[in-house]
Formats: structure tokens, sequence, C-alpha cells
């Protein structure tokens, strides 16, 4: 064999070692393909999965003792599969409604929601005059009459009943205003307030 030939097989051979290395089982690696080997066994797999995470924990959402519970049965069926699993995590600011939501316009009270990621109402209340604003597809502000300034922004539903609706549906950065839905059922009275 030429030096050349040589040299050409074995670069073939240390390339192809290099890219399947890290391809080969390693014997830390846990083997579970036992559990979904077979399209029955990944059904009851995938069934039982399901009702762990949606079923007996119920919602679990972000910063809950549920979700919690959700992240550490994840981790579990991870490390079934891989040699390193760690769980990492973050600080997560978030503010609860500790009443129902309440908007007033005048004495009458309206449905109302308010919105994901905006800033929570001081303690006590706002309180302001109702003005058409139009900015970013938000109707109405709740304008301080002392100063002008917008206190909170008032936004209506697209089909009916109010909904929560987060703040980038706005354009709006997190920590926005203090945001308030309203359903269509409410816009004559915001109008009539308004003239």
């Amino acid at each position: 064999m030429k030096r050349r030939d040589f040299i050409t097989v074995t670069g073939k051979s240390a390339l192809l070692a290099t890219m399947t290395s890290g391809c080969l089982p390693e014997e830390n690696v846990p083997n579970s393909r036992h559990l979904v080997d077979t399209p029955e066994k990944r059904a009851t797999y995938l069934t039982q999965m399901l009702k762990v995470l949606c079923t007996d924990i119920g919602p679990h959402p972000i910063g809950s003792p549920e979700y919690d519970t959700a992240a550490l049965i994840v981790k579990k069926e991870m490390e079934r599969a891989l040699p390193n699993v760690i769980m990492d995590t973050f600080p997560f600011e978030r503010w609860v409604i500790l009443s129902e939501p309440e908007l007033y316009v005048g004495d009458q009270r309206l449905e109302t929601f308010p919105g994901h990621g905006t800033q929570g109402t001081p303690p006590g209340d706002i309180s302001g005059r109702v003005k058409r604003i139009d900015e970013d597809g938000i109707p109405y502000g709740v304008i301080d009459d002392t100063s002008g300034t917008i206190r909170a922004y008032i936004t209506t539903s697209r089909y009916g009943k109010a909904v929560p609706l987060p703040y980038y549906s706005f354009n709006k950065e997190v920590k926005c205003l203090p945001t308030f839905n309203i359903g269509i059922q409410d816009i004559p009275v915001m109008e009539a307030a308004i003239s």
C-alpha cells in the first residue's frame, strides 16, 4: 500500500470515529427503551403521562406548587433516558388577583378582566376620567384629573364578553400600566361617559 493511500484510508477512519463517537451508547446512560419498544407500550406510557400531568395535577400555572410537581415529573422522566439531568430555576415575578376585579363607570359596574403581564393596581384603587386615547389598539384610558397622565388602559373584547388579554396584544412592554378588558356590550357605557 502506498503511503498516500494509507493516509487517505486512515484519515477517513479517524473522521468516521470522530463523527460516531458521540452517537455510541455509553455505559452510564439509562436504558429505558423497554418502556416504549412496542406501539402498545408507547400508548400506555403516553396515556399514563397525560393522566399524571394533565388530570391528576390539574392546572399548573408558573409559580404554583402544581408547576413544581410537574417539573419534577418531567425531570424524573428525562433521567430515565439521559445520563445527566439538572433542573435550572429562575425567579419569577407575578402578581395575583386577591379579589374579584372591579371596574365602575360612575355607579355602573362593568364586567372586566385585568391584562396578563401588566402592572397591578396600587392599594385601594385607580380613579380618574375616562377618555378616548386610541393608542396601539387601546381605545380608552383612565386619566388623572390633576396631572393629565394616563393611569390605566381599558381595552375591549373583539367578539363578546370581557377576556384577559396579554400586554403584547397592544405592543406594550411587560409591566405596562394596569389594563382592563371590557366586553363589547359595555362599549356604549364608555362612549356615554366620554360624551
